[in-house]
Order: C-alpha cells, then sequence, then structure tokens
C-alpha cells in the first residue's frame, strides 16, 4: 500500500543538539484552543479554504511537535490535512499556508505516532502514570 504524500514529514526542531540555544529559539508554543476554528487561508486572507477543525502531533519529548492541521472547508467536502511545513504564518485573524500546487490537499490518513488533539485529547481525562487522575484537557 502506498504511503499518503505526507508521511516524509519534517520535524520541528528540538534542543537536543550540541546547538541547544538556538534550536530552542526556533519552538513556539500555541494553544490548540486558540487555533480551533481559525480560518485557513491558501495565500491572502480572501483566499480562505476553510477552517481548522483538529491539529495533528507527533510524540517526542520533551513536547509533542506540530505535524500538521486538518482543514475542514465546509460544505460537505471532505477534511484535507495541510502538513505544518507548509504553515507560512499564524496570525491573530487566520492561518496561512502555501496554496496547493492542484488547488486541493490530500486527506488526512493517520501515521504511527500521530495524534489528533482534539480527537483525541480535549475533554478528556489524563492520569499519572501509577493511574491517578492529573487533569481533564482543555
Amino acid at each position: 500500500m502506498a504511503s499518503p504524500p505526507y508521511s516524509e514529514a519534517k520535524r520541528a526542531p528540538t534542543c537536543d543538539g550540541p546547538d541547544n540555544q538556538t534550536a530552542a529559539d526556533d519552538i513556539s508554543f500555541v494553544y490548540f484552543s486558540e487555533l480551533l476554528k481559525r480560518p485557513v487561508c491558501a495565500g491572502p486572507i480572501r483566499d480562505r479554504i476553510g477552517k481548522v477543525t483538529d491539529l495533528v502531533v507527533n510524540h517526542a519529548e520533551p513536547f509533542p511537535q506540530a505535524v500538521g492541521i486538518c482543514v475542514g472547508p465546509g460544505w460537505g467536502r471532505q477534511t484535507e490535512f495541510i502538513l505544518w511545513d507548509r504553515v507560512v504564518k499564524v496570525d491573530d485573524d487566520a492561518i496561512f499556508v502555501q496554496p496547493a500546487a492542484d488547488g486541493r490537499y490530500p486527506a488526512f490518513a493517520d501515521q504511527p505516532g500521530w495524534m489528533l488533539v482534539d480527537t483525541h485529547l480535549m475533554g478528556r481525562t489524563i492520569l499519572d502514570i501509577d493511574g491517578r487522575r492529573v487533569e481533564v484537557v482543555n
């Protein structure tokens, strides 16, 4: 079975190498709740392609790293997946991405080590390794 076209996703920088300061400066933290339902534009703000419906992260230490965003275009069309590498800018009013070559992005297909933040985490109770309730994700 052929891999989806985004299976070669680049990982965000980590702080594991000898140049820790530079790698740490490249990392930014964003709350998912601030991204959910934010408009996504392929180019200028008038080229809106949908809204963020989910964020895909991979399991990394010390924090999960963004792999891509799921965009729901609405109007009965399938949710599209945009690699985080294609995100140009996260602004207060929209997320700007590089336009797809053929005008459409591929559908999301789960990969090992990936997690959907809204689908798998939001509103769920998280337990620590001893089984104690720690927090509800919100």
